[in-house]
């Protein structure tokens, strides 16, 4: 008899890396899905001094928030404040009316105290566990990809002496290096996404968002004119 016939074995198929797809929204629909897990801070210093902020909800069973180091500073803990809608659904905007109204807000969810469990000063990013948080409280995913130059993002925050709960767009530019010491001695060292648009002192702490809706930044400072990081 002749030999055993042999299997015939297939030639390895070659590996074909799809593209990701990334889901583009409307920024007007990016804004009202990630609003909700916006927050604003309040960090009361010695001295009569009072830092405000922006930050956002990255973990709703933890009730973590992200922010800026440079928000926090060295205190422990801070007011939180959840965007509050009127009996019309619309977002009540005015700064007043969170800071007259703690009690009442505390008791509903829209307002609690802000715990910080990690700081890196180095990096200017700081979290805190909040005591509680409403029940519309959303968190916003974080990225899994970066923005490339040129790419549209959405600013989030709240500007100091503005309406609360603000959007914005911006352009991305250049990713770079940025180290610095500040005025009162606090040095920064990280790497840092430019971006084109508007932020004010307020901002600092509040995400920076894809056009999926997800978080590609925090954002920390002014960048030059028209710029921040």
């Amino acid at each position: 008899p002749g030999p055993s016939p042999k299997a015939v074995e297939s030639p390895p198929k070659e590996r074909v890396d799809l593209p990701k797809v990334v889901e583009v929204k409307d920024p007007s629909q990016v804004y009202h899905e990630t609003v909700n897990g916006l927050v604003w801070i309040a960090n009361y210093l010695p001295g009569d001094k009072v830092v405000y902020g922006s930050g956002f909800l990255v973990d709703r069973t933890r009730r973590l928030v992200v922010t800026n180091f440079h928000v926090t500073k060295d205190e422990e803990t801070m007011d939180v404040f959840f965007p509050v809608r009127d009996k019309h659904g619309r977002l009540v905007a005015d700064q007043d009316y969170y800071l007259q109204n703690r009690a009442v807000l505390s008791r509903i969810g829209y307002h609690t105290a802000g715990r910080v469990i990690a700081r890196d000063s180095l990096k200017d990013l700081a979290v805190l566990q909040l005591g509680g948080i409403p029940e519309v409280a959303r968190e916003i995913a974080i990225a899994d990809t970066d923005l490339n130059q040129g790419d549209g993002a959405n600013v989030l925050g709240n500007p100091t002496g503005r309406d609360l709960w603000r959007w914005s767009r911006g352009i991305a530019r250049t990713t770079e290096n940025h180290s610095a010491v500040y005025a009162d001695g606090h040095r920064v060292d990280f790497l840092a996404l430019q971006i084109y648009g508007s932020a004010y002192f307020g901002n600092s702490g509040g995400p920076l968002v894809n056009d999926a809706g997800r978080v590609v930044g925090v954002l920390q400072s002014a960048g030059g004119e028209g710029g921040m990081r």
